[in-house]
């Protein structure tokens, strides 16, 4: 009851751009760890450009797909919460 709507939806935001940024970075890194005796082996071929470009649009695709699920649910649960706290007041 002391947020407004906007405040809220945006710190939720920010706590799950969080979440999101170091869930990828774990996965990123059992990735890497998993196909860690291919990439030594391999480490002088690699095209470290393309890779970054893939993993960076990866990145940016499922962030975004999180912060706009984000924002639905949020907002919809900020609207339900302040509803309650009317009923409740009254």
């Amino acid at each position: 009851g002391k947020y407004f709507r906007r405040d809220f939806v945006r710190m939720k935001i920010l706590q799950n751009l969080i979440a999101v940024t170091i869930g990828y970075i774990l996965v990123l890194a059992m990735m890497i760890a998993y196909h860690m005796e291919y990439l030594i082996r391999e480490a002088v071929t690699l095209d470290y450009i393309g890779i970054g470009k893939v993993i960076l649009g990866a990145y940016i695709i499922v962030v975004t797909i999180y912060l706009m699920a984000a924002l639905v649910c949020y907002s919809l649960y900020y609207d339900y919460s302040r509803k309650k706290l009317a009923k409740y007041f009254k």
